[in-house]
């Protein structure tokens, strides 16, 4: 991909504090940890997890959904409570991903989300610890996090190609909750200080929403294929899971190479679990 990659330096514009990951808050984003570059497996699921390329076993937080503790009562009346999150952050463009531009609202908010992921995985400090082949904590995080949104805007960008719909109003519903759900549980006191909007985080579930609509779908159709053929109709399901993934992988790292990500300095400057 190094090939594809192109930089286009935008003014360093204003880090907001959501990237400096120091402070530790005992609550976990309910994602599994997207991948690595040097991938492997996809899942399914109903979670609305996006396939991860893992190289290193990921523990999965808890989910954000607790309708007993943290639903938030709008109330039957006319006026609505401004959501938690509403925070003025000067939204410049960070990464680019084909025609797909990511704004500093959408990183801010992956950004203590993933510091959530890897505090709750490795400690309150856990940055400079290394994972695999030299890399740190904090460098495979940005690593994984910049996968993550490729992998969410490459599906996305497939909807049309397989003829998968928009969100339904019931869909985009619940996306809603779950913003709701995760800006209550964080609160306006820690949301204020990184910077973490509800409209960001909105935008962040309804994303995963569709690029695991897509996925599904892709699978579907891969299985139907796959399975009218003589040499996988009788395949025991684990064996055909297998290739069913192979298969899969084959589709997206050929979207990936074709895929082309322009950087900002601002993506170029951050680093997760740095602080001041």
């Amino acid at each position: 991909m190094e090939n594809n990659q192109r930089k286009k330096k935008y003014g360093a514009g204003i880090l907001a504090v959501s990237l400096v990951i120091g402070l530790s808050i005992g609550f976990c984003a309910g994602f599994l940890i997207g991948g690595h570059t040097s991938s492997g497996e996809g899942i399914t699921g109903e979670s609305g997890v996006v396939p991860p390329i893992e190289t290193i076993q990921m523990a999965e937080s808890g989910s954000t959904e607790n309708p007993d503790d943290n639903v938030i009562d709008r109330g039957s009346d006319d006026t609505e409570e401004e959501p938690i999150g509403n925070f003025a952050v000067d939204d410049e463009p960070v990464l680019t991903i084909d025609d797909t531009v990511i704004y500093l609202s959408e990183v801010n908010a992956r950004a203590y989300m993933a510091r959530d992921r890897y505090v709750s995985l490795y400690g309150e400090e856990p940055w400079s610890q290394e994972v695999e082949d030299g890399i740190t904590v904090a460098e495979y995080a940005k690593n994984t996090m910049l996968e993550e949104m490729v992998r969410i805007t490459i599906l996305c960008g497939k909807s049309d190609t397989y003829g998968v719909e928009a969100l339904t109003q019931d869909e985009k519903a619940r996306c809603d909750f779950q913003a709701d759900d995760y800006m209550a549980a964080l609160g306006k006191n820690v949301a204020a200080q990184f910077s973490v909007e509800h409209e960001a985080m909105l935008n962040i579930y309804e994303k995963d929403a569709l690029s695991m609509k897509v996925y599904n779908k892709i699978l579907g159709e891969l299985t139907e294929d796959l399975r009218s053929e003589d040499a996988y109709m009788d395949m025991d399901d684990s064996e055909f899971e297998q290739i069913l993934m192979q298969k899969f992988n084959e589709l997206y790292t050929r979207w990936k190479e074709e895929c082309i990500i322009e950087t900002t300095e601002t993506w170029n400057q951050m680093v997760i679990g740095a602080v001041g």
